[in-house]
């Protein structure tokens, strides 16, 4: 993993023991990460998701999806 990346989630993680991330952070880490890594941070997310989901972190998947979500917008609709 990237160390930007790595800085994020240990932004992520520091604030989720706070409270939940506010909107402005979640769309302030979607668009980091757009701009990092493109398209392929949205299935990131959905993976960090997932990882997080099957060790039982329902809080912080709840996170990622919202941040993958804040992505799928950034990215627009699919286009066919």
């Amino acid at each position: 993993m990237e160390a930007g990346l790595q800085i994020l989630l240990a932004n992520l993680r520091e604030l989720k023991e706070r409270t939940m991330i506010s909107e402005l952070q979640v769309h302030t880490i979607a668009r980091q990460m757009m701009e990092k890594h493109g398209l392929e941070a949205i299935a990131e997310a959905a993976r960090n998701a997932q990882a997080c989901e099957a060790k039982g972190d329902v809080d912080e998947a709840r996170e990622w999806r919202h941040i993958e979500d804040a992505m799928k917008i950034m990215r627009g609709p699919h286009q066919s």
